[in-house]
């Protein structure tokens, strides 16, 4: 039985919290409620080893404008021969493993013949900073 505040899952440094009849992901935590302390992917504040790691379905790309109905903070858009690539990454620092992961929506992209250009979209609040 599942109860709100189970923790469900993992995904890419987050975790998928159990609430009332769905749940919500929890990307990032502070390790400390000090006001010093940083935000670091929930997976590193929390033990997570036994929590089974959720997959992200392939599916075509969103409709331009659409956003993921899950946690993914690497996503593509088209519209017109033209392919958005959107990275959500939190406060727009990029982890090896996001950017590895960047890299390999990049040459899916690059390998589909109806795409023309490519625009490279960032998050809601940074692009990249690093």
């Amino acid at each position: 039985r599942v109860r709100p505040g189970d923790v469900l899952g993992r995904r890419n440094g987050a975790m998928l919290v159990s609430c009332g009849e769905g749940g919500v992901w929890v990307s990032h935590l502070k390790a400390s409620p000090k006001k010093t302390s940083l935000k670091l992917p929930a997976t590193s504040v929390l033990p997570s080893a036994d929590l089974p790691t959720l997959p992200i379905s392939p599916c075509a790309p969103l409709p331009l404008g659409a956003r993921p109905e899950t946690f993914q903070d690497v996503w593509t858009t088209r519209q017109d021969g033209v392919c958005y690539v959107h990275f959500d990454f939190y406060n727009g620092a990029m982890s090896t493993e996001q950017c590895r992961r960047l890299e390999q929506v990049l040459w899916a992209v690059g390998e589909d013949p109806d795409i023309k250009v490519v625009v490279l979209m960032g998050g809601y609040n940074f692009f990249s900073n690093g």
